[in-house]
Parts: structure tokens; C-alpha cells; sequence
């Protein structure tokens, strides 16, 4: 797990053991014994979250066979599509216990890390880890939500949306402004019809 997160020392290792953690999650029996492990989750998550500490913009590769964001991106996808096969709804009914991987990416260490990753520069990221956040925490429990109140998720999904999408509302209407100013504008023939 340390080694997995410790990017300096070994970063083709690191690269590597990333993609023998893709290939065994294509097959569901590897889900339990390896991705799911107390010591593989973390790693994830903290390589997913590690691109902030990317030194310069964290896209050279460093020695290894991808960069800080790619590292990123591969580490966010396979924790998506571990919260995407272990759905919390099944046949329109809540499952309970909720399930284990849900449950330990709603852990308060895991959650706030992935709440991080909205703050990221890339677009691709941010809307990674709004997708990650929002299949962790649907269907869960009053915990997970508490957790994600005390991370600060409201703010920092405000904080990542006025980021990705500049606002393009049109201005507030002025003081003297009438209702007709909210809106927005009018055709011809009817403001001529208003002042008949």
C-alpha cells in the first residue's frame, strides 16, 4: 500500500502494479481478494489524490510509463468502476448492508481525498470524481452522508461547478429595473403593444 503511493522512489513499479490492478479487475473474483483489501483501497485513493502534489503540472512522465495525471485518471477509473459493480440498489429495493466497497470509499479517510479531486485542473478529473462521489454516495446510509457534510462536499461541488462552468446567466436586472428585466428580452411587437 505505501509503496503504491510513494510515487518518487519507484514510478515504472508503481506504473506497472497499476496496470496488473486494471487487468485483475476485469475479472470479479479479484474484487474481494485484491481490490477490495484493506491495503489496495487507500492506495487508489491516494494515487488518485496524489496529482495535486505532482511536481510542475504533473504531466511528464518522471521515469515512469505515465505521468502524474494519467496515474490520476487510471486509479480514479478503477475505483468508479468498482462503486458502479457494487450497486446499493438491486431490483428497486436498498441493499443492506450497504455494500463493501461503497461503504469503505464513504469512509471519512477515503471520502475526503475523493472530495479533493474536484479541485483538480483538468476538467477530466473533476467530472471523474463528481462521478465517483455521486455512486458512492447514492443509496448509502445517514453515515456516508454525514461524512460528506463534514468533508465539505457541498462547497467544494459549488467550488468545481463554478470552475467547469463559467457562469453565462445574464446580469442582475438594475434597481430601477422592471420584472419584464427578469425575463429576459421581449419582441418588438409586444413591448409596442406595452406602451399602447
Amino acid at each position: 500500500s505505501e509503496f503504491l503511493r510513494n510515487p518518487a522512489p519507484h514510478p515504472l513499479v508503481r506504473d506497472r502494479l497499476l496496470d496488473l490492478l486494471q487487468a485483475a479487475a476485469r475479472n470479479p473474483v479479484n474484487e474481494r481478494n485484491l481490490l477490495l483489501s484493506p491495503a489496495c483501497m487507500p492506495a487508489l485513493v491516494g494515487l488518485a489524490a496524489a496529482v495535486h502534489a505532482a511536481p510542475g503540472d504533473g504531466r511528464g512522465a518522471e521515469g515512469g510509463a505515465y505521468s502524474h495525471w494519467e496515474v490520476a485518471e487510471r486509479s480514479l477509473g478503477l475505483l468508479l468502476a468498482l462503486a458502479r459493480h457494487h450497486r446499493g440498489l438491486v431490483n428497486g429495493r436498498l441493499v443492506r448492508p450497504v455494500p463493501v466497497a461503497k461503504r469503505a470509499l464513504a469512509a471519512p479517510d477515503m471520502l475526503c481525498h475523493a472530495a479533493q479531486l474536484l479541485l483538480a485542473e483538468d476538467p477530466r478529473m473533476a467530472r471523474g470524481a463528481v462521478a465517483l462521489l455521486h455512486e458512492v454516495l447514492q443509496h448509502n446510509d445517514a453515515r456516508a452522508a454525514q461524512t460528506a457534510r463534514e468533508a465539505g462536499l457541498v462547497y467544494l461541488l459549488l467550488l468545481a461547478l463554478q470552475r467547469l462552468a463559467p457562469s453565462q446567466a445574464k446580469p442582475l436586472p438594475s434597481a430601477a429595473g422592471s420584472s419584464a428585466d427578469l425575463d429576459g428580452p421581449t419582441s418588438e411587437p409586444a413591448s409596442q403593444a406595452a406602451q399602447a
